[in-house]
């Protein structure tokens, strides 16, 4: 039951990593996408989640081409689906490349000014949202560790 458990907070920490990396990318539109060359705040989002999605391929990959020697595929998926706690330590290591673009894409927006007049109310306020995501980022990036080394102990 432990297992299953762990299972949906790994799927969950994903889903909030994928979600926390657009995020990123809307708080910082006023810093990053202006004219003058900057880029624009998505790019990477889309790569990230990307490389989050090649992740849980390649463990499932590892998982089905590496557990038994030439596993029938049709006897595979019945026993993913009896137990998918063998994809938490790929799902948790795909919580990873969001966290890690998004966490850069804070800390960029936190250094670069655009250049705009701002008003120290702007600049604070922009201060402490930016401040929060990256706070938000080392949380999950923190708790995705635990579990990962938990589950990569278990094994």
């Amino acid at each position: 039951m432990w297992n299953f458990v762990l299972m949906l907070i790994a799927v969950l920490l994903w889903a909030i990593s994928l979600f926390l990396v657009g995020e990123a990318a809307k708080s910082q539109r006023w810093a990053l996408g202006g004219p003058g060359g900057m880029p624009e705040p998505y790019s990477g989002v889309g790569m990230s989640q990307l490389l989050s999605c090649l992740f849980v391929f390649l463990w499932l990959a590892r998982v089905f081409l590496l557990s038994r020697p030439a596993p029938d595929p049709l006897r595979f998926i019945p026993q993913l689906l009896a137990s998918p706690e063998q994809l938490t330590p790929g799902l948790l290591l795909a919580v990873f490349p969001p966290l890690i673009v998004g966490v850069v894409k804070l800390v960029t927006a936190l250094v670069v000014s655009h250049g705009e007049m701002e008003t120290a109310i702007e600049r604070r306020n922009r201060s402490w949202v930016t401040s929060v995501f990256i706070a938000l980022h080392l949380i999950i990036a923190i708790a995705a560790t635990i579990l990962l080394v938990r589950a990569f102990s278990y094994y």
